[in-house]
């Protein structure tokens, strides 16, 4: 049997109750997420991040979340998206400290796109504070679109990832995302 066979295995008697499962995909798979953020991101030490606290976070993260793997991919591959995801928001924490933020609304897409800018700071932060008024004003009316675009557009979260960490199916995150950019984009242009 192949290891991630055995791995999934593992994964469905630990959705079932077994907590010794949880304990042994652990052991089995830490060395192997930790490789792949090491290999795939070798920007984290740029940032001072060590990619065996990134690492951990995505355990922790399986531990609480395990009923939300479904098996359209390997154990493997759903931890190594994790942990890559954590990783993207710790880089995104690091580089916004280090950077003014000039946040720009794009019309192509339900995007908004974050550009790194040295000037115009005074600007960055009245944009940053149009963004946070026209959220709060949207968490008023409908949290859970608040609490997508948040997700989605301000931490950089994929469609994916904002499904499982809300419990929603994508559907819900697409439309969810599409109408909260659009009450957003309308909010900024009221300024």
């Amino acid at each position: 049997m192949s290891s991630n066979t055995q791995t999934d295995m593992l994964m469905i008697e630990f959705q079932q109750g077994n907590e010794l499962a949880g304990i042994q995909i652990y052991e089995q798979t830490w060395n192997y997420v930790n490789n792949y953020l090491k290999n795939s991101m070798p920007e984290l030490s740029n940032y001072g991040i060590d990619s065996q606290d990134i690492t951990q976070q995505a355990f922790t993260k399986m531990f609480l979340r395990n009923h939300q793997f479904q098996s359209r991919s390997s154990v493997k591959t759903w931890l190594c998206s994790i942990a890559r995801n954590e990783a993207k928001i710790e880089l995104k924490k690091k580089s916004n400290k280090n950077s003014s933020l000039d946040l720009i609304l794009e019309t192509n897409g339900d995007s908004i796109m974050y550009e790194l800018q040295e000037n115009n700071y005074y600007d960055d932060q009245e944009n940053m504070n149009r963004v946070r008024c026209a959220v709060s004003d949207l968490g008023k009316k409908n949290l859970n679109q608040a609490t997508t675009f948040i997700l989605r557009y301000m931490q950089g979260l994929t469609i994916k990832v904002v499904a499982l960490m809300t419990d929603s199916n994508i559907s819900t995150v697409k439309t969810r995302s599409h109408r909260a950019m659009n009450y957003v984009r309308r909010i900024i242009g009221q300024y």
